[in-house]
């Protein structure tokens, strides 16, 4: 309840009351004081909407650094010794590397490749620990090959060590598989275009002498193409090589027969006397 001496003080009033109710974050305020009839509310302003500006800095993170320890050297003074104390090495862990063979793997199909791993606590729980996914690339050999894949690279903080307590002990992990081919002959109604890209064409070219071609704009080449060239040389070597052969075993012939026609006695003539 508020009393003033005239109008105008009135209506001062309650204009400075509208002010303060329009400002952002006054929420359900409700007079609930009876103005005397003799007085008159000119008018009140509909607060405006709240917003809020929130400032969202990028997450960082930054190793922490040691406290230093103060040592005092006085100024005549040439040598001095103190000591230091306890210090632990810091961020410290391991990197594992995994190796394994892909078996039997048919020539012009690449494999996906993925490696999970997981740490084993004294319970036997499983906790996460990296998964790497790679893309085998294929050979091309003329029959199913093994497929060495090396280095498979993860690292292993010791600040995640479940295994045990205690500073260079014995962590245990298990490794998990899973590869499949890529490539395939299935074709859905001629739908399906098999490429192969830049890397691959490279190792045909180098593996096999495929002399594959591709302008500096192409990604990639069709592997039906890619195929039909292989055959193509092959076939043509193939060829050759039989030609080659032939005529190799008719000259060892003809020199054998030539050899066997030298030795041969001359027929014996008999007298009688």
């Amino acid at each position: 309840m508020a009393v003033t001496p005239d109008a105008a003080d009135l209506e001062t009033l309650f204009a400075d009351l509208a002010k303060n109710i329009s400002k952002p974050g006054a929420t359900n305020i409700v007079i609930v004081d009876k103005v005397n009839p003799d007085f008159e509310i000119v008018s009140v302003g509909t607060p405006p909407a709240p917003t809020i500006l929130a400032d969202c800095p990028e997450p960082e993170f930054s190793e922490d650094c040691r406290q230093p320890v103060r040592v005092k050297l006085e100024g005549c003074q040439d040598t001095a010794e103190y000591d230091l104390g306890d210090v632990y090495l810091e961020s410290q862990g391991k990197i594992l590397e995994l190796d394994l063979t892909l078996k039997n793997i048919c020539p012009g199909k690449r494999v996906a490749l993925a490696v999970i791993l997981t740490e084993v606590d004294s319970y036997g729980t499983e906790y996460p620990r990296g998964m790497k996914i790679l893309t085998v690339p294929a050979h091309f050999r003329t029959v199913c090959q093994d497929i060495s894949v090396r280095c498979i690279k993860f690292v292993l903080p010791d600040d995640l060590n479940v295994s045990c307590s205690a500073r260079c002990c014995e962590r245990n992990f298990k490794a998990r598989v899973i590869s499949h081919y890529i490539d395939s002959g299935f074709d859905c109604c001629g739908n399906v275009q098999v490429w192969f890209g830049r890397e691959e064409v490279e190792v045909l070219n180098t593996c096999v002498s495929a002399k594959l071609r591709m302008d500096e704009d192409e990604e990639a080449v069709k592997m039906c193409e890619a195929f039909r060239l292989l055959i193509e040389e092959a076939a043509e070597a193939a060829a050759k090589e039989a030609a080659e052969k032939a005529t190799k075993e008719a000259a060892e012939k003809a020199a054998k027969e030539t050899e066997k026609s030298k030795r041969k006695p001359k027929n014996a003539c008999s007298f009688s006397v």
